[in-house]
């Protein structure tokens, strides 16, 4: 059984789950069998499926509870694991961001960068951690309106780009080495290309709050971002100022809280709204 750990945070409180996570197969009617082996044979293509169904059972074997983030972090607002599950940061409004351990010990508090606040404790609306070892941090600051990128073995911030507004969501892929970020009011989309240092915008359809965004992690260019009165856009990331390719509008009838492309397929989306809806969108469609 393969174990898994999954984080949730109220404002204050921080919870791990440590999950069991084993898969059996059932066995299919022979009478399937018989149909499935006889597709086979006259040169159709198999689906898989002739082994059985896979059902998985995932089981709590454990849950911590962190130490409080107090005097770091007022309101926590965002978490995001390292990529070998040990450790994960949580980020809100406060002074710090904390990085904690797999079963909730504080390992480091990662302090914000006060020159540029403008009153008050600084308000981090997104975290991801970024690197094939999770060695750098990407920090979604919106009340400094900048997306910078913590370096967690130098530890410190590299800027790279700024907003008009507040921002409100973030996203990285590291195969194709680009952030994207969107803010709260205005509709500004904005893409940062690690490799060559260069910025470009998107235009977004709606000046509703953006609450959403994700990378395509396959060969095509897609970015998809999510709002505030439930519309779906998915973008070209290689057209500057372009338009959406497409918009979705009838998927939710109230806001977008979260939003992913599927691992193998960059036209396939998963989308979460406050409608208590889970939507699963071919792009292409």
């Amino acid at each position: 059984m393969a174990t898994h750990s999954l984080v949730a945070a109220t404002s204050d409180t921080i919870r791990i789950w440590d999950l069991g996570v084993s898969s059996t197969k059932q066995k299919t009617s022979s009478a399937y069998q018989r149909g499935h082996r006889s597709s086979q044979s006259s040169g159709s293509s198999s689906n898989g499926l002739g082994s059985g169904t896979e059902h998985v059972h995932i089981a709590t074997d454990a849950v911590h509870t962190a130490d409080k983030p107090a005097g770091a972090i007022d309101s926590i607002a965002a978490v995001s694991w390292a990529s070998d599950g040990n450790t994960f940061v949580v980020g809100g409004r406060g002074t710090s961001m904390r990085q904690y351990g797999r079963t909730g010990e504080t390992l480091q508090d990662i302090k914000l960068n006060r020159q540029t606040e403008r009153g008050g404790n600084m308000g981090i609306a997104a975290v991801k951690h970024y690197g094939s070892a999770s060695e750098s941090l990407f920090v979604g600051n919106s009340t400094a309106r900048q997306v910078r990128r913590w370096d967690f073995v130098r530890k410190e911030y590299t800027m790279c780009q700024t907003h008009e507004s507040d921002i409100s969501c973030l996203a990285v892929c590291a195969k194709k080495r680009i952030v994207a970020s969107a803010t709260a009011q205005g509709g500004e989309i904005a893409l940062f290309n690690l490799q060559y240092n260069t910025r470009s915008d998107l235009r977004s359809a709606t000046h509703k709050a953006l609450t959403c965004i994700d990378i395509a992690p396959g060969l095509r260019s897609h970015v998809s971002v999510g709002s505030e009165d439930g519309l779906l856009q998915l973008f070209d990331a290689t057209r500057s100022g372009g338009a959406p390719l497409r918009s979705f509008s009838h998927l939710h009838s109230a806001p977008l809280r979260g939003l992913e492309f599927h691992a193998l397929s960059s036209s396939t989306l998963v989308t979460v709204g406050l409608d208590k809806r889970v939507v699963i969108t071919d792009a292409n469609a």
